[in-house]
């Protein structure tokens, strides 16, 4: 918050939580969290996958008091239908996709109705255009876009072009900023914030 970051995202619960105290240590941890930085700053929720659909939506359901910005795969998006129906019955929105591959991966996710907030990851899912084209047709779905990217410094840079050009664009994952020595003139955030780079490359 004293950087200037409006959002935070964090993990809701540890990994190596027993599954039954991993649902208050997560309420734990959304309370606390919300309780510092008040109304100053979102707050995303990572759940990684849950094993099961009731497992998952016990958390989903207790966490909204803290308004969240967004809980992050709450279940694999593999089973699209399980998915589905914890999409409704969670009032948090539900983001997810970082795991699937071009357009037709994210199709059924769409048609389905599965998440609000797509996460493509543009070095995985196809390169910027096929991303470009993912968020497109997301759009049509009233759903929005933030790209995947906790990786190296080119993945960031090749996010934020995307981020740029993209109408349905929510928020940019940051990375860790590795790599910097790969690149010429490094991203550099500010309060929060990257501007896009404006010469080629």
């Amino acid at each position: 918050m004293k950087e200037g970051f409006t959002v935070v995202k964090f993990m809701a619960y540890g990994v190596n939580d027993r599954m039954l105290d991993a649902i208050q240590n997560a309420e734990k941890r959304c309370k606390a969290v919300r309780d510092r930085v008040g109304n100053k700053m979102d707050i995303m929720l990572e759940f990684h996958g849950h094993p099961s659909q009731s497992l998952a939506l016990d958390p989903v359901q207790r966490l909204h008091k803290y308004r969240p910005l967004g809980i992050e795969e709450p279940l694999f998006a593999e089973n699209i239908d399980t998915m589905a129906e914890l999409r409704r019955h969670s009032r948090i929105p539900i983001a997810a996709g970082e795991q699937l591959f071009t357009k037709w991966g994210f199709r059924e996710l769409l048609e389905k109705q599965v998440a609000h907030v797509i996460q493509p990851e543009p070095i995985h899912c196809g390169g910027i255009l096929e991303t470009k084209k993912i968020a497109a047709m997301a759009k049509a779905y009233y759903v929005q876009t933030a790209p995947h990217c906790p990786y190296f410094h080119i993945s960031l840079a090749t996010a934020v072009q995307v981020d740029a050009c993209t109408s349905n664009f929510l928020i940019q994952e940051g990375g860790r900023l590795r790599g910097k020595w790969l690149v010429k003139e490094p991203l550099k955030v500010e309060k929060g914030y990257i501007d896009p780079p404006t010469k080629p490359g």
